[in-house]
């Protein structure tokens, strides 16, 4: 202890001599507590690491042994280190400097000493690695701590100020093998020691061939904590964890080889076994059946139904071909069906048949299944709803060409309903797509609707009848019509009664602007030309309106001789009533209002 104090006295020396070197060359140079120092020539840096034993201790020849070693300078590094008793803990200081010039970097790995090289120990104890609690109380490695510096220069601010021994409290457990049914050798249980956090210790299982482990008509499949257990908990020569004593049973699974044997109960067969083979751990192995054909299984006038545990029993527990789960040899019995054959009786229920019966193949017990025949029937007014076993049913049993399954001869009745036929109006067979629809049960006599009563209409068109697909016929609103199925009626339109209209406009004179609009009845008419240099009259304008309708004429004149000093624009309004008849051409002077039929 001694030596090592002297030693690091020396070290001391040695350090205050550089600081004292710096200082003489006139650089700045602080104290022990700061973290630089700068000459003309290097720039020093450290960091100081204390490194708590925490309870242990370390071997003062070999600490003084390396640090001996290391505390020179190497490559630009000083490794400096002193060790001492404080609060009841053995701290261990390092302390790495590092220097530069300007032109050159020098990095290099300063590793901490091990706990070999410190012979740091802790009885009762294993050493798992250093922490950052300093009440002692984090268990883990932390890998930072294996090297000081790091080549890349990166690693200072990751360097913690001081770090504590990890100690782990070593454990002893015991193991016990039971070879459960098996045989083992004498060595039945091991000795598990080692140092874990919470007592928790791992150690790896020893193999079923070092212990003799063995069981005839059985393969090993591991170990499990309970003797009855249906599988492996850990495998042969797995790790395994334990924080306290146990004891571990062998898991076996057994060779099987059993036999299912077929009894064809009355029948005949030619295969009459099936092996079974597979390791299982319960007793229990799947498969799956063969096939009634794949063993040759047939008896005259019944069909194989499936297999069952009783010659008597007549409830299938296998259908043919499926999964099985055993446990040991079985014999199964066939399980048979008479073939019979069941007749369905129609009756036509007041309509037309062409067929009365039909026959259904099928089995005693099972009863048949199949899908009605049709009977081509037919009643005038009705439709075919389906088939009852009540000749007063209003609803169907079973669909015309259904699937049906009886026990017994049956009779079924057909069932009518009345039909319902949809009548569509459209506005026409053309490019018109409105319509509307109705709807009428059975055959009936309707009264044509008027066009406006649907809510259709055409522009510019006078309704004049109903037509149908197909048909030449004429049917006027309020004619009668049987409808005995789906069916559309197309309108039949006539143009309604137009007038032509032009405007005409004069030549403009020097105080004219030109008309403005012009409106009769109900329509707008355009005016578009060039009015203002020359006479000009418009193209004819369809109006489909007849009658005596109100014409009004607007256009713009321009008073060129100044009123008050500035020259005014007023409206030339005409407006009178004129009648119209069909099919005439009319001119209309902008200018007067004045109306002339031209044809």
């Amino acid at each position: 202890m001694k030596g090592i104090f002297r030693f690091v006295f020396l070290c001391s020396l040695l350090f205050s001599l550089i600081f004292v070197s710096c200082d003489m060359l006139g650089g700045d140079v602080e104290d022990e507590s700061g973290e630089s120092f700068n000459n003309n020539y290097y720039s020093y840096s450290y960091k100081k690491l204390t490194m708590h034993i925490n309870g242990g201790s370390i071997d003062e020849s070999l600490a003084t042994n390396y640090l001996s070693e290391n505390c020179r300078e190497n490559n630009g590094y000083r490794l400096d280190g002193n060790y001492s008793l404080k609060d009841g803990c053995y701290n261990f200081t390092l302390t790495v400097f590092h220097n530069s010039d300007e032109s050159n970097v020098f990095f290099d790995k300063c590793k901490i000493p091990t706990a070999e090289l410190l012979g740091l120990k802790k009885d009762g104890y294993l050493f798992l690695g250093w922490g950052y609690d300093r009440y002692c109380q984090s268990y883990y490695n932390d890998p930072r701590f294996n090297y000081l510096i790091h080549s890349d220069g990166e690693f200072w601010s990751e360097i913690p100020n001081e770090v504590y021994a990890i100690w782990g409290k070593t454990f002893e457990y015991t193991i016990n093998f039971d070879a459960n049914g098996g045989s083992i050798c004498d060595s039945t249980s091991m000795q598990v020691k080692g140092a874990g956090v919470q007592g928790k210790i791992s150690t790896t299982l020893p193999s079923a061939e070092s212990l003799s482990l063995s069981r005839e008509g059985y393969t090993f499949k591991g170990w499990a904590k309970s003797p009855s257990a249906t599988s492996a908990e850990y495998k042969n020569c797995e790790m395994i964890t334990i924080s306290s004593n146990i004891t571990l049973y062998a898991v076996w699974a057994y060779n099987a080889n059993y036999t299912i044997n077929f009894d064809s109960n009355g029948g005949n067969i030619i295969s009459s076994s099936q092996v079974v083979k597979g390791e299982t751990i319960g007793g229990n192995l799947s498969t799956t059946l063969k096939t009634s054909s794949s063993v040759g299984l047939n008896r005259s006038g019944y069909k194989f139904m499936g297999w069952t545990d009783s010659p008597s029993s007549q409830s299938v527990l296998y259908r043919d071909g499926s999964k099985i789960t055993i446990s040991g040899d079985i014999t199964l019995y066939a399980v048979w069906d008479k073939i019979v054959s069941y007749t369905i009786t129609f009756n036509a229920n007041g309509g037309y048949i062409s067929k009365t019966s039909q026959i259904i193949e099928g089995t005693e017990n099972a009863g048949a299944t199949g899908v009605l025949a049709s009977m081509n029937t037919s009643r005038s007014g009705y439709v075919l709803a389906g088939w009852s076993i009540d000749s007063n049913a209003s609803y169907a049993t079973f669909a015309d060409c259904g699937t049906i399954s009886i026990k017994r001869n049956l009779t079924l009745y057909a069932v009518w309903t009345l039909p319902t036929y949809t009548i569509t109006y459209k506005v026409d067979n053309g490019w018109a797509t409105s319509s509307t629809t109705r709807t009428v049960t059975g055959e009936q006599t309707i009264t044509l609707p008027t066009i406006s009563s649907l809510g259709l209409s055409k522009s510019g068109y006078d309704f004049l009848y109903w037509k149908t697909s197909g048909s030449t016929s004429c049917y006027y609103e309020g004619n009668s019509y049987k409808v005995s199925e789906d069916i559309t009626f197309y309108g039949v339109w006539k143009e309604k009664p137009a007038i032509y209209v032009a405007l005409y406009h004069p030549k403009p004179t020097s105080n004219m602007y030109g008309p403005l609009s012009a409106t009769i009845g109900a329509y707008s008419i355009p005016f578009s030309g060039d009015y203002t240099t020359k006479e000009y009259t418009t193209s004819y304008y369809k109006i489909q309106q007849t009658g005596n309708l109100y014409v009004t004429t607007i256009c713009k004149k321009r008073n060129l001789t100044a009123i008050n000093g500035n020259a005014g624009i007023t409206d030339i309004t005409k407006s009178r009533y004129y009648t119209f008849t069909n099919g005439g051409y009319y001119l209309i002077d902008c200018t007067t209002g004045s109306i002339t039929k031209t044809k």
